[in-house]
């Protein structure tokens, strides 16, 4: 027996045996190669949500005086050419407030150095659009196919820990910020919960 032969031995392939007419069972092989898909699965899940907290924490991060905002998610499908669907996502900015006694920039400033919480919901989400934030929030916790709106409640306070943390995990702000998503990473999700 050569290498070769040896290598695609069939007692060391993955293969799936008929066992009656109604039965499939795959051998040892095939069990070590779902086992391993299925962690990879898992695997990928977490690392998509903590991307997905990364860059609410990495939106934070950046503009330290924002306090608490919402972003809106309202996706869309539409038909291409070759018969086939493109996902086109409408996202927003709304109810912003300032850190307290924090700097605002002259940017998102009214005539009395106030915060304009209008123009800096325009301002921030044309910058946002821009950057593709949004796109890499919602494909990092849905999956190409699926078009669920979704509202994210931004609150500083919630993260200020992890903020402040030498450490900031982008999982661990999933959990915090996206409880209702926890079970894409194997969690308990509260509004799953309720809706049982």
């Amino acid at each position: 027996m050569n290498a070769m032969t040896k290598h695609f031995s069939p007692a060391t392939v993955a293969d799936v045996k008929v066992a009656g007419p109604d039965m499939l069972v795959p051998n040892e092989e095939a069990q070590k190669v779902q086992e391993a898909e299925a962690a990879a699965k898992k695997a990928a899940a977490a690392l998509n949500a903590a991307y997905a907290g990364a860059y609410l924490l990495l939106f934070l991060v950046r503009h330290p005086w924002i306090n608490t905002v919402q972003l809106d998610f309202k996706p869309t499908m539409d038909g291409d050419d070759a018969g086939g669907y493109n996902r086109n996502l409408n996202a927003s900015l709304s109810e912003i407030t300032a850190v307290p006694e924090c700097d605002i920039p002259a940017d998102f400033r009214d005539v009395r150095g106030d915060l304009d919480a209008e123009l800096a919901e325009d301002r921030l989400c044309d910058s946002l659009q821009d950057e593709q934030f949004f796109g890499e929030i919602y494909s990092s916790i849905f999956e190409h196919w699926e078009n669920d709106d979704i509202v994210i409640k931004l609150d500083r306070s919630k993260v200020q820990h992890i903020l402040d943390s030498g450490d900031m995990s982008g999982l661990a702000a999933f959990r915090i910020l996206l409880p209702d998503f926890l079970h894409k990473i194997g969690g308990h999700s509260p509004a799953l919960a309720a809706a049982g």
